[in-house]
């Protein structure tokens, strides 16, 4: 079955079958099938879509072309899609030869969807290459399969995979659950303790995002008064977070200030109900050479071969311009100066060091005198002096980085 013959059986199966479940669904036509239905029956979400040029699909890293996509049922039919209202993405290949580059294919796409959708928890996806069908699972971690599902002795699973990627809620499709958008505004909640809950309006294009997909998917937004920005980030997957260490840092002159954080999700969430009894987990920090399984299927009884990253999200003030967009040499070398000021007081103040002191991590910013300072920013990789110490070892990072030297090798030495 081709590409073409296979989409004519999807949407078979959505004019057949599917189309009973919509919200406005008309009466099924006569001799056509009737499916039994229930009042608590989920509702069809999604609509069966597919690109035939790379141009009709916007708001990605590069120009792709689609094999199959699922989008929003309520959104208007168009010939021009949207990266970020693509909700599961799927390729097809009658070849046995082709279905390891229909994986990377995936990934690829993937990555795009991750881009335009930076504070997405997970994507769904699936690349069905002649007779075989593989389910992918893709978050801030790393990728899960299935394994390979003979859709022919289980035409069954076929037909149940793709009816649940059009029935799932946006939570069961690890949508973006925290930014509410109103017309053009963006609100942002930032769920603190006992705190009351204040509605922050944020830009809503992020001014950083990540481009991989394997990271700490580090995605910033700027206040509208231009004052503070917000964070979002999935952490390096270490029992201390960013937050715990920027509440060691707050009032430390010359270091981002905290204004107030929140615990929004772990990946353990989304996790815990996976059961690929003949999956693999894959490593997409490689994906880009080869997708490498790092484990044996889950039925080996092995579990948890992944990083826990858990996203918090967290109000930083003040809003700063990039070191690199500096405006004389006297702005550059204040702006290095006070960033290493600042990682003195913070190992003599709060017992951390930094590291990462590099060009990405220093901002400028005007102080209340209206001249421009450095601050530093960025404590994901803070390690603790005396949790170091407590383990015996010294504290040392190797950074390739300009502030320190070309292949500078900074040490801190127990005293």
């Amino acid at each position: 079955m081709d590409e073409a013959a296979m989409r004519r059986w999807f949407y078979a199966l959505h004019d057949r079958y599917l189309s009973q479940f919509l919200e406005d669904a008309e009466e099924p036509i006569r001799g056509e099938p009737v499916v039994p239905r229930s009042p608590n029956d989920p509702k069809v979400r999604g609509r069966f879509s597919y690109t035939a040029i790379p141009t009709q699909l916007e708001g990605g890293l590069t120009s792709r072309k689609l094999d199959f996509f699922i989008e929003n049922v309520a959104l208007p039919e168009s010939d021009i899609h949207e990266w970020r209202e693509v909700r599961v993405v799927g390729e097809f290949t009658c070849s046995p030869e082709e279905k390891g580059e229909k994986a990377h294919q995936l990934m690829r796409n993937v990555r795009e969807m991750f881009y335009a959708q930076p504070l997405r928890r997970f994507v769904h996806g699936f690349c069905l290459h002649k007779n075989h069908l593989e389910l992918w699972i893709v978050d801030r971690s790393d990728g899960y399969s299935s394994g390979e599902i003979d859709v022919i002795n289980s035409q069954e699973k076929l037909v149940r995979a793709l009816s649940s990627y059009m029935l799932m809620s946006d939570e069961e499709l690890g949508l973006d659950s925290f930014i509410r958008y109103v017309g053009q505004h963006a609100y942002i909640t930032i769920p603190e303790g006992d705190k009351p809950l204040e509605h922050i309006e944020v830009v809503p294009e992020p001014v950083a995002r990540p481009v991989k997909i394997y990271s700490r998917g580090n995605t910033c937004y700027q206040t509208t008064d231009g004052e503070h920005l917000i964070k979002f980030s999935w952490g390096s997957g270490t029992k201390r977070s960013e937050i715990d260490a920027l509440k060691l840092a707050n009032g430390i002159h010359g270091v981002i200030n905290l204004e107030r954080s929140g615990h929004l999700y772990n990946i353990e969430m989304h996790r815990k109900d996976i059961d690929f009894l003949s999956g693999k987990q894959w490593d997409m920090r490689v994906w880009g050479r080869i997708l490498t399984p790092v484990l044996e299927p889950a039925s080996s009884g092995r579990k948890e071969y992944y990083t826990k990253r858990g996203l918090t999200v967290a109000e930083l003030s003040p809003f700063g311009r990039p070191l690199q967009s500096c405006k004389s040499a006297r702005e550059l070398l204040v702006g290095i100066r006070d960033a290493i000021l600042a990682h003195r007081r913070l190992r003599d103040e709060a017992r951390l060091l930094h590291g990462d002191v590099s060009e990405g991590n220093i901002i400028l910013s005007p102080n209340k005198e209206g001249a421009t300072e450095g601050i530093l920013i960025d404590l994901d990789m803070s390690p603790s002096i005396e949790s170091s110490r407590k383990n015996g070892r010294s504290v040392c990072h190797y950074r390739n980085h300009a502030v320190y030297g070309a292949g500078a090798f900074v040490e801190y030495q127990r005293k």
